[in-house]
């Protein structure tokens, strides 16, 4: 008697959000858990891999692998209006907000993203008013970690020039200034020489 295949329900170009159909990469989650615990420095953490093979899959599981000291607010790059001033920046102001939200942190003292501002002046909000009140509202010794996805579509609005070319050394300096913010960064392989020009990726020990 014929009966049907079982179907695969992995496909390589939808993410697994449900962890009870993740399965492995622990020497990737062993990874990045060991970075955020070590000697704290200015540089994220980099993520390579040929397209399809999981890395957006692997950043939705970080919650859930990572424990509750550090929460992830996840950014898809490739979603982000660049041609808007500060773009970036409020992209990162609503995931941070909205990872606030999963593990009911209270919201109330974030303040919000400021309008018709240049993109130097958002950025100096972002680094002297939003994160000083954001990292001050974690308990319990939690960190935060900005968790990039699909990073080529930020390398090509560098290229472009449609963010502030000092936008690398500005994320940079944003990490070497509290050990409580992290940033993960996910590129496919044949962006990886791309990378050596990006300040937070300049490390290739953290790739």
């Amino acid at each position: 008697m014929f009966t049907d295949p079982v179907a695969n329900p992995y496909d390589p170009f939808t993410p697994v959000y449900d962890p009870t159909r993740f399965f492995g990469r622990t020497d990737v989650f062993g990874f990045i858990q060991q970075q955020l615990i070590v000697e704290h420095h200015p540089h994220a953490i980099g993520l390579i891999g040929q397209r399809g093979i999981g890395k957006t899959s692997l950043l939705l599981q970080l919650p859930t692998q990572l424990g509750a000291r550090t929460l992830i607010a996840y950014i898809d790059l490739s979603r982000v209006a660049y041609d808007e001033a500060g773009g970036l920046l409020s992209a990162m102001a609503d995931a941070a907000r909205a990872a606030f939200d999963v593990v009911g942190i209270s919201t109330y003292r974030l303040p919000a993203t400021p309008e018709h501002v240049s993109a130097t002046e958002l950025e100096s909000w972002f680094a002297e008013t939003y994160l000083a009140v954001t990292l001050s509202a974690l308990h319990n010794n939690r960190r935060l970690l900005f968790a990039f996805d699909e990073t080529a579509a930020l390398f090509d609005a560098l290229d472009r020039h449609d963010v502030n070319a000092d936008l690398p050394d500005f994320l940079s300096r944003l990490l070497a200034h509290d050990e409580r913010l992290n940033m993960l960064f996910t590129l496919d392989a044949a962006d990886e020489p791309r990378a050596d020009a990006f300040a937070p990726l300049a490390d290739p020990l953290l790739r």
